[in-house]
């Protein structure tokens, strides 16, 4: 029996778009968690 392979195109401006996308969302993630740590009162992360 002999196996058939799938043969997946990615143009570059596809693979750009892609990965343009990701570093966007890691971004964004990023800076809406550093938002959140820096609206924290220092006194609630350190309590006991």
């Amino acid at each position: 029996m002999q196996t058939r392979a799938i043969q997946i195109i990615i143009s570059p401006q596809l693979a750009l778009a892609v990965f343009s996308a990701t570093v966007a969302m890691c971004v964004s993630a990023s800076l809406l968690a550093v938002q959140k740590v820096m609206r924290l009162d220092p006194a609630q992360v350190f309590r006991a």
